[in-house]
């Protein structure tokens, strides 16, 4: 059996900027769960985000935050992942520390002229044109993956804390729900902060529609909120998000339209100049015609 000391020892010798140290811990955590009946407990939980955070991110300076959010969404994945166990104990303030390192990262892309926004519906467009030239240049660039995977991992670090502080163990057999209660070490669900830091970025990224399907859908669903509301704060961020991204629709509708106007015109002038061309050729013609029959006659 794998002491849990053990376990914290490993994952606080993980090394500043070392990813391999990082994916040993993620690596322990799976095989120590299956190979050893390993119980992860708050402890060990709390050290393997902190290791896998320092060992993911890179000591020297950060220069566009994509090395920041590849790390936070590396632990996401980990948090998420049912085969290391960290649903059972992972607490709610270390996945405020993961998402405030995502929002941390794509601050300081957007600093530096990175265009944070995707287009949600790519994927499907690829999928409907089912031409293989129009898929593969719809096909997500790296830098757009990691913002797609960041934008996924944050609803779904959402919906996770939820789901376990719904009691979903009230619905499984009796054998099931002694197996789960003795792996469970916390049923915390999300803070106010959570809500916060997740409708953020997912503003930032998926914008306002995609943060009222994933973010507040879910909390709104579950039982324990029925008498609850929504933190004004979150509902302040998305009506700003969706007042910016009409104003973006309405700049967009404004630039094509005056696009459209300026090709008219060209076209306008280029019809034109085909009229002149044609006037000038017919009366040629007509000059032409009138010679040779004041040459008829004359003969």
């Amino acid at each position: 059996m794998i002491r849990q000391s053990d376990f914290v020892a490993l994952c606080e010798s993980a090394r500043p900027g070392k990813k391999k140290d990082a994916k040993v811990i993620a690596t322990a955590l799976k095989e120590f769960k299956q190979y050893n009946r390993f119980v992860l407990q708050m402890s060990g939980c709390r050290a393997a985000v902190e290791g896998m955070l320092r060992g993911m991110t890179p000591t020297w300076k950060i220069q566009d935050g994509k090395p920041r959010v590849q790390a936070a969404v590396f632990v996401a994945e980990q948090i998420l992942d049912e085969k290391t166990g960290m649903y059972f104990a992972v607490e709610t303030v270390m996945v405020d520390k993961v998402l405030e390192e995502l929002q941390k990262g794509l601050f300081e892309m957007e600093e530096n002229g990175l265009n944070l926004r995707i287009e949600n519906n790519a994927g499907e467009d690829a999928a409907e044109a089912g031409e293989g030239e129009e898929s593969s240049a719809k096909e997500l660039s790296a830098e757009d993956k990691m913002l797609s995977d960041a934008l996924q991992v944050t609803g779904e670090l959402v919906r996770f804390l939820v789901k376990r502080k719904s009691r979903p163990h009230l619905d499984f057999k009796k054998r099931a729900r002694r197996v789960y209660l003795k792996k469970l070490q916390i049923s915390g669900g999300p803070y106010a902060s959570t809500m916060q830091l997740a409708t953020h970025i997912s503003i930032l990224i998926g914008g306002s529609g995609f943060v009222q399907e994933s973010i507040i859908a879910p909390w709104e669903k579950a039982w324990w909120t029925k008498h609850k509301t929504v933190d004004p704060s979150v509902l302040q961020m998305i009506e700003a998000g969706a007042a910016m991204e009409l104003e973006q629709q309405k700049a967009l509708e404004a630039a094509e339209a005056a696009k459209e106007a300026e090709e008219g015109d060209v076209e306008g002038d280029e019809s034109n100049e085909d009229d002149v061309d044609e006037e000038g050729d017919g009366e040629e013609g007509d000059s032409q015609n009138g010679a040779e029959s004041e040459e008829e006659k004359k003969d």
